[in-house]
């Protein structure tokens, strides 16, 4: 089937993978999805040209910060969760980071994290997604800085530490973390990240 070239720049798309493809509609060399099957490709190709979505979601953008809003709500539900746990804080960050080991290491969470995956491919070609990948890590952040401020009213952190520097230190290590584990998840690598991680709490 003959595909215009121009129909995967319409609504606001980002990212399309047809736009690297040949002019025949089969995976060119520079094609970054030229690696998975054809009819993989073809779905692909189907996603980026499929006008109802534009239709339902106002564009592709739209339905992919709309999906990061949402990944970014659940993971703060989750983290919120560990971080209220009564447990010292140092016992609920290494019990939230050894269930992302865990579910890196038995395959569940070995595609990484959304947000990171957007800072990585899309944000220095999409301004808008990038300060929406922005809006996510700090939102990610301040729930790190909240558990961090009320463990160190309880006497937990010293009161010399400053609690939104390690919680940006945080952040960055899971996300490092998540990144790594994609490539390498090795349950030991994995667990000598987290006792470095670990050491910022004192």
């Amino acid at each position: 089937m003959q595909r215009s070239s121009d129909s995967c720049t319409k609504s606001g798309s980002i990212g399309c993978p047809h736009q690297a493809t040949t002019s025949h509609g089969g995976a060119g060399m520079d094609c970054p999805y030229g690696g998975i099957s054809r009819p993989g490709h073809d779905r692909l190709i189907a996603f980026w040209t499929d006008h109802s979505i534009d239709a339902a979601f106002g564009g592709k953008r739209a339905l992919l910060h709309q999906s990061l809003q949402r990944y970014e709500e659940q993971g703060i539900l989750r983290m919120t969760a560990a971080l209220n746990r009564p447990v010292p804080i140092r016992e609920a960050i290494a019990g939230f980071v050894d269930d992302l080991i865990e579910r890196i290491v038995s395959g569940s969470g070995r595609t990484g994290c959304l947000i990171g995956n957007c800072a990585a491919e899309l944000a220095r070609q999409d301004r808008a997604t990038a300060a929406r990948v922005r809006r996510s890590l700090e939102r990610i952040e301040a729930a790190f800085g909240g558990g961090l401020a009320r463990a160190q009213a309880r006497g937990e952190i010293a009161e010399s530490a400053d609690t939104g520097a390690m919680a940006r230190f945080l952040v960055a290590s899971i996300q490092g973390l998540r990144l790594v584990g994609k490539a390498h998840p090795d349950r030991a690598a994995l667990e000598d990240i987290k006792r470095v991680m670990l050491r910022c709490l004192g």
